[in-house]
């Protein structure tokens, strides 16, 4: 017990050995600052906090239910009334659950330390062009209006073509620790079939997402639209991934933290150089300066291997050296290996 020691690196606590001014042994602090410190950690550190002694594990768990799946198993019945849920999942239709109407499953819960939130699961109505349940908008509502705003980290929910769904996120900038958000399209649940958003909200949801300038992360999945002018915008992402379709074309990126990119091939078949008539690198090259990586392509690299030290003067050479490769062909660069 003695020899567990820990010391604070960023937002993270790291385990280390041997002596150090910055260390000290978790364990033996007061259960006040126990709960303190849990509370500028992610779920995963503090998982891994409770396992590393038998002490910890014992008083954590005793405080928390670290990871809470709907619908509730009947053993933990009278726990998510006292115990603070740090991690909330639900995959499940919501119609499903008892007094859903009365929003009681999710009244009852201790949310008041909440840090992470997934709410998912086969919630559209089949009759109306996938709309989303009215139950399924009403407890998305009711999460996002009375949890706690500076104790969410990462959020995941469904949305539709609805004005509803842009209307449910007008509070979401105000969640002052908020790094990573995971929004699904209407397609979501049917992955081998294609469900186009309506290009004007599709685009109100990215806006309203992103107009949180905490956001790290964003993943757009099953979010197809015919869009000829999708914009992202915002100061502080570092990470987009976006499953937007075969049909869109990216209008606008103004990510000047940008460091990755994955976005669906779209019409140009893997070829950024080609993309968009050639438009789509300049406009990576302008509004992403920090970007490294875009749809696995090793910018970092490239601009190595530049002489003025940048990507772009080396996409064309790279994007021919990509002839014949398995993720499809690109007729310009084929033509101008004929040339």
């Amino acid at each position: 017990m003695g020899g567990l020691a820990w010391k604070r690196e960023g937002r993270r606590m790291k385990r280390v050995e041997g002596a150090d001014q910055e260390v000290f042994n978790l364990h033996l602090l007061p259960h006040l600052v126990l709960i303190q410190i849990c509370d500028t950690l992610g779920v995963e550190d503090v998982l891994a906090l409770a396992g590393t002694t038998k002490l910890l594990h014992s008083f954590l768990h005793s405080c928390f239910i670290v990871v809470l799946r709907l619908p509730v198993p009947p053993a933990l019945q009278e726990a998510v009334r006292t115990k603070q849920t740090l991690r909330l999942l639900s995959s499940c239709n919501l119609h499903s659950l008892p007094n859903v109407a009365t929003l009681q499953p999710f009244a009852s819960f201790n949310l008041s330390k909440l840090k992470e939130l997934s709410l998912t699961g086969k919630n559209h109505v089949w009759n109306k062009q996938y709309l989303l349940s009215d139950q399924y908008k009403e407890a998305l509502h009711f999460l996002l209006s009375t949890l706690d705003r500076t104790s969410i980290n990462r959020l995941e929910f469904l949305t539709d073509e609805s004005l509803a769904c842009v209307h449910l996120l007008e509070g979401l900038a105000t969640f002052t620790n908020l790094t990573e958000v995971v929004v699904h399209g209407i397609g979501y649940f049917n992955p081998c079939a294609s469900y186009h958003m309506d290009k004007e909200i599709a685009q109100k949801i990215i806006n309203k997402v992103l107009a949180n300038t905490n956001i790290k992360v964003l993943r757009l999945k099953s979010f197809q639209t015919i869009n000829r002018c999708v914009v992202f915008e915002s100061p502080s992402l570092e990470r987009l991934e976006a499953e937007l379709g075969r049909s869109f074309q990216i209008g606008l990126l103004n990510l000047p933290r940008s460091k990755e990119i994955r976005i669906d091939t779209s019409m140009w078949y893997g070829c950024f150089y080609h993309a968009q008539n050639g438009e789509l690198k300049r406009i990576v090259n302008h509004g992403c300066p920090s970007l490294e990586t875009f749809n696995g392509i090793d910018l970092s690299l490239l601009a190595s291997q530049s002489m003025d030290g940048h990507w772009l003067n080396q996409l064309r050479h790279y994007s021919l050296g990509q002839i014949g490769c398995a993720e499809g062909q690109c007729v310009l660069c084929s033509e101008d290996m004929e040339m």
